[in-house]
């Protein structure tokens, strides 16, 4: 049997454990919440930059556009300015024309070369529009590209 003393001992040396396990167990607490709280920080700032990023994509997208439409409105300026030249001589030719067979060759040469040019001019806009379309996806492609590789990480953002 234990005396009065020996139970106090012992009491006292399971209080001691008792506390050395608290106190141990609140420490690996206290540090899984620090380690969480980081990892956290860092993926706020992590997200931040992802998002950052996305914004930089569609300000770049959006310049793409902007140098495509006016290219395009150079474009169709020069268009109209060859046309009202090709038109203003067409027109001076034919009233000029001495026979109604040479007013009808003209005229066919006039169409001839307008569908011509009309032709040509509207591969050129589908050319451009195509490098434009191109041009503007492209950094936004890459963000998703960007977004799925992120979300196939196991510890995505």
């Amino acid at each position: 049997m234990m005396t009065m003393t020996q139970t106090v001992e012992a009491m006292k040396s399971y209080a001691e454990q008792a506390r050395a396990i608290t106190d141990q167990w609140l420490m690996t607490g206290k540090d899984r919440f620090a380690a969480a709280s980081e990892q956290a920080a860092t993926q706020v700032g992590d997200m931040a930059a992802f998002g950052r990023a996305n914004v930089e994509a569609l300000v770049a997208s959006g310049e793409a556009i902007a140098a495509g439409a006016r290219e395009a409105g150079d474009a169709l300026t020069a268009l109209a300015r060859t046309a009202i030249e090709t038109n203003t001589a067409a027109g001076k030719a034919m009233l000029q024309a001495g026979s109604v067979n040479e007013l009808v060759a003209l005229q066919r040469s006039w169409v001839e070369d307008s569908v011509k040019a009309a032709q040509t001019e509207m591969q050129n806009l589908v050319e451009l529009s195509n490098r434009v379309a191109q041009a503007a996806a492209a950094p936004i492609t890459e963000r998703v590209r960007a977004a799925a590789t992120t979300l196939a990480r196991p510890s995505a953002v």
